[in-house]
């Protein structure tokens, strides 16, 4: 492990501030979030998390795609299990390059692509 030299006592507490209100700048807010937000969502909170209707959610927790908790008649979803599946469900976007160059064949057809880019 390196071993860190600080001239001075003054320096030393201005480097250990520094990294202390980093972490602070950086975790602080995640936490405060987390420990304010509600764990366990309604049939209705979680329809309006999700922007789909009752019924959907009940396909999607009929279908086992999301995780419920059932205490008698009243049915509760975690915040963890609505964002696991909003992360399963991610689709990241791939730009098709080749269609770029396909137009880019077309005679005159570069120019209009560079204004179109300017003009956005």
């Amino acid at each position: 492990m390196p071993k860190i030299y600080f001239p001075s006592q003054a320096e030393f507490e201005d480097t250990i501030e520094r990294k202390f209100e980093k972490i602070l700048s950086d975790k602080l807010p995640a936490l405060i979030r987390k420990a304010t937000e509600k764990q366990y969502f309604t049939i209705s909170d979680a329809c309006e998390l999700l922007s789909c209707s009752r019924r959907h959610l009940l396909y999607l927790r009929q279908s086992g795609q999301i995780n419920f908790v059932k205490n008698g008649k009243k049915i509760f979803f975690k915040r963890e299990d609505l964002e696991a599946f909003f992360d399963d469900n991610y689709i990241e976007t791939v730009k098709d390059t080749s269609l770029d160059k396909e137009i880019n064949e077309i005679p005159g057809m570069e120019n209009f692509v560079e204004w179109k880019k300017n003009n956005q």
